[in-house]
């Protein structure tokens, strides 16, 4: 073994399931390849069946299979497949390696690979979690075995194929298109993140120069992003919740690294749907997945204008004409707070969407209104608080508001406060005294001296001075 690389006349037979022999060529003849890959992404009620017909086969007709033997049986069957893999692969890498060296190149070329290739490992890879999900509680240590051995096996190939062609490596990669490459780099990645456990050399350097890719290239970004969507389509179709969760979670953690190059392309309505179901922790059940969500809404915001404007704003507007997605999450996540919604995305999300408005609009009023009701609703929950904090970043608007907007934001200020006792478990003292902290951080000093005096007006007003 420790001379992978040099050619053999005959190669050592390794034994299947079914005790059938297959003789292997050289390595100078043979390239380890997608098909060598597909032993180890094959499982199941099939797999588990022909296992169990061979042990009919070899013990009296009457006798049952006992279940520890079978499942020995599989992973002996596993293990063989994963040294024959290791065998071809290391010994391809080594008479890569041999060549790469004899020739004028200072380093490896990528090993050869089609675009078909790439295909059958998505088809495979589909088909490989449905025979996971099906193998039952009596297999569950088995298929977890085949998913980390099948893991190492796919970014071991994709780690010298598909992450060199991205790198630039790959002038065998037929000159295919780097944006369809890394399109189904990301698919393949997004398919297998229910079986990453850990770190791997292939799979960290094709993320590495996928999210390269994603943050250079508007067309990788917008062909990912589409792709991605159309997979999870397809997932919630085909397949169960356990498939959706992890490739959901995925494409949540890699579109914060594609939203600068998609603009508008991010305004669609199947990716703004998902991401308002993903932000609900009861549809979720995850901590993570729900603060991942409400974080790619603030990208949204950021890069997807119309998301921010009222219909009517943007010439679309009839019956909703007041409303925008910008005011429908905020809307949402001040229902869900603060089981659901994190403080930080929600500040953001609610920062962008003011200032992204005109002096006209009424927008900068209306988040005011509903950020005052959800701090009295919180404070009679008896969180206070959580129930400051909403206040404080009602406070906030008037510091990135247009400025034709302060006067009419500081009349709604000055209703809450005048009506806060006994509704906000706070008094006016206590509000205006949230202000004055909100307003030491406002570094807009065009706005701030009017801010400051219509502070002093309000602290004589309800009978003492608030804490500047």
């Amino acid at each position: 073994l420790e001379k992978r690389g040099t050619t053999r006349a005959a190669e050592p037979r390794c034994e299947e399931a079914g005790g059938e022999g297959a003789e292997r060529t050289s390595f100078a003849q043979t390239m380890a390849s997608v098909e060598d890959l597909r032993p180890l992404l094959t499982l199941g009620p099939a797999e588990t069946s022909r296992v169990r017909r061979r042990n009919h086969h070899h013990h009296d007709r009457d006798e049952k299979t006992s279940q520890p033997s079978l499942v020995q049986d599989l992973s002996s069957l596993l293990e063989r497949r994963r040294m024959d893999w290791d065998w071809k692969f290391q010994g391809t890498a080594a008479s890569s390696s041999s060549s790469s060296s004899s020739s004028s190149s200072s380093s490896p070329k990528c090993l050869d690979f089609a675009p078909q290739d790439l295909e059958t490992l998505l088809s495979l890879s589909r088909s490989f979690r449905q025979e996971i999900e099906v193998c039952g509680e009596e297999f569950e240590g088995y298929a977890r075995d085949c998913a980390s051995v099948a893991f190492d096996a796919v970014f071991d190939w994709l780690g010298a194929t598909l992450a060199r062609a991205l790198k630039g490596e790959g002038g065998a990669a037929h000159n295919l298109a780097p944006e369809w490459m890394c399109s189904k780099a990301v698919q393949l990645m997004q398919n297998f993140e229910f079986c990453r456990a850990q770190s791997h050399g292939g799979y960290l350097g094709l993320l590495r120069e996928a999210v390269r890719a994603l943050r250079t290239s508007e067309g990788s970004a917008k062909l990912a992003l589409g792709d991605c969507l159309d997979n999870l389509d397809r997932t919630a179709r085909e397949e169960t919740n356990a498939s959706l969760f992890p490739k959901t979670y995925f494409f949540l953690r890699m579109l914060p690294v594609m939203a600068p190059n998609l603009g508008e392309d991010l305004a669609q309505t199947r990716l703004l749907d998902l991401l308002m179901l993903f932000s609900d922790r009861n549809a979720t059940h995850s901590d993570e997945v729900c603060k991942l969500a409400h974080e790619c809404v603030c990208q949204v915001l950021v890069h997807a204008p119309s998301t921010t404007r009222p219909k009517a704003e943007c010439g679309t507007g009839k019956e909703w004409d007041d409303c925008c997605f910008g005011i429908s999450y905020v809307e949402a996540a001040l229902r869900r707070y603060p089981l659901s919604t994190p403080y930080n995305p929600l500040a953001m999300a609610v920062v962008t969407l003011v200032r992204a408005q005109g002096e006209e609009s009424r927008v900068p009023e209306r988040i005011c209104r509903m950020l005052a009701a959800a701090a009295v609703r919180v404070a009679e929950a008896g969180d206070d608080v959580r129930a400051s904090a909403v206040r404080k970043l009602m406070f906030g608007v008037c510091g990135v508001a247009p400025l034709g907007q302060v006067a009419r934001l500081l009349a709604l200020y000055e209703d809450e406060i005048g009506d806060s006792r006994g509704k906000h478990g706070a008094g006016p003292h206590d509000l205006l005294t949230e202000f004055a902290a909100v307003l030491d951080a406002i570094g807009d000093y065009n706005r701030k001296p009017d801010l400051s005096s219509w502070l002093q007006r309000m602290g004589t007003r309800v009978g003492g001075q608030a804490r500047l």
